[in-house]
């Protein structure tokens, strides 16, 4: 229903454009992605929940933390989890 913002939100979940390096709107965009639900985000959520970066620690492991929940609830949505 809503997979159409699944490319958008993932440039913001990366953090491409203008205001969009933020920690605040990156965990939102990965949040939503977990609600849309849309298959098509796994591989960049993947990306993000693996991602380790040296500058903005804390920042980066909340954000790893974020994908992996949005991850799981896509994965649960699905009927994957645990499998």
């Amino acid at each position: 229903r809503y997979a159409a913002a699944v490319p958008a939100l993932l440039a913001v979940a990366r953090g491409e454009g203008i205001g969009n390096r933020e920690h605040g709107p990156r965990a939102e965009a990965i949040e939503a992605l977990g609600l849309v639900g849309s298959p098509e985000a796994l591989p960049g959520l993947e990306a993000l929940a693996g991602r380790r970066r040296l500058i903005g620690g804390q920042r980066s492991k909340d954000l790893a933390a974020v994908a992996a929940a949005a991850i799981t609830a896509i994965e649960a949505a699905r009927g994957e989890v645990g499998r």
